[in-house]
């Protein structure tokens, strides 16, 4: 699927006294009901809420609440389980290597344009 990609999270656990790092398998749908829980979890009613939210909140936890729901979003689409931490998960997200996040944000990307690219060298029609 375009909107779709698995990413092996590092996701902290805590052990008594020591906080040890273990990988989950995350799935990530970034669709129109990542969205939809996005705007009902942060209470988004209208444009200006939305404004507010950003100024509270700051463009990188932007990402993160994308991320966050998008996952969610997946977990609720196939009946799995989600009992993920969102404060740990931030943690997991800050600690993904370049090139997956690179990834994670490319199909964020595309998504939202719903896969249309241009196709390269592709010649418009000229009126004669």
């Amino acid at each position: 699927m375009i909107n779709q990609i698995q990413v092996r999270l590092p996701y902290p656990i805590r052990v008594g006294f020591f906080s040890l790092n273990r990988k989950i398998k995350l799935w990530f749908s970034f669709d129109n009901l990542s969205l939809f829980l996005f705007q009902q979890s942060e209470k988004i009613e209208n444009s200006n809420d939305f404004k507010a939210w950003q100024e509270s909140h700051g463009k990188y936890d932007l990402f993160v609440y994308g991320a966050y729901y998008a996952a969610k979003s997946y977990a609720l689409q196939n009946r799995l389980k989600f009992n993920v931490d969102l404060k740990k998960f931030a943690v997991g997200l800050s600690g993904l290597s370049e090139k997956e996040m690179e990834q994670l944000t490319k199909t964020w990307q595309t998504s939202q344009s719903y896969g249309h690219a241009d196709l390269p060298g592709k010649k418009k029609a000229k009126a004669k």
